[in-house]
């Protein structure tokens, strides 16, 4: 399956239960999140994404633990919501973030983006696997804060890298388990 990006942004959206009102506020975001999908179309040809102009809501859930949705966005780009803070999540692999340029910065602007229209000044970047599993759900049902979530990767991971930006990560022979802040811009 391959280890997934991970994104943690604050977020000072209301009511995400409210689907309509959720996906117009995300409408400024299509054209920075289309520019992903038209990147996996030049690599990829095949590449199909039906979301590729606007963001969705999933049903809601009959888990009662499951109030907010989940909305699915051009190139495979994912958002939940929590009390405080929101996960953003993609199709894209970790390890071709760090080391791929143009992946990364294309889904850099789409993340960049979306941040800023949720209203967060960071990001927070890690990839999935044991510790993400264990932050997702603690982000959308528990509501942890922006420290906790800190506290967790720095526990996981040791100290964030310096810059999401310029990666000097080793991705040749393994996934690195690195994370990275950076302000929105």
């Amino acid at each position: 399956m391959g280890t997934r990006i991970n994104v943690i942004v604050e977020h000072h959206f209301g009511d995400d239960r409210d689907r309509a009102a959720t996906i117009r506020m995300l409408m400024p975001t299509v054209s920075a999140a289309s520019a992903v999908a038209n990147y996996w179309q030049t690599i990829d040809p095949d590449y199909k994404d039906e979301h590729r102009n606007s963001w969705t809501a999933s049903p809601p859930s009959p888990d009662p633990l499951e109030s907010s949705p989940m909305y699915h966005g051009p190139g495979s780009l994912f958002l939940k919501f929590g009390s405080k803070l929101a996960r953003i999540w993609t199709g894209a692999r970790w390890r071709g973030f760090l080391s791929i340029e143009p992946l990364r910065r294309v889904h850099l602007q789409a993340f960049r983006s979306i941040a800023q229209h949720l209203g967060s000044e960071w990001l927070v970047f890690f990839p999935d696997g044991g510790i993400a599993d264990d932050l997702g759900p603690a982000i959308t049902r528990d509501g942890i804060t922006k420290e906790d979530c800190i506290a967790t990767l720095q526990q996981a991971y040791g100290a964030p890298q310096p810059s999401i930006d310029n990666v000097a990560a080793e991705t040749e022979h393994t996934v690195p388990l690195v994370w990275y802040i950076a302000a929105v811009k």
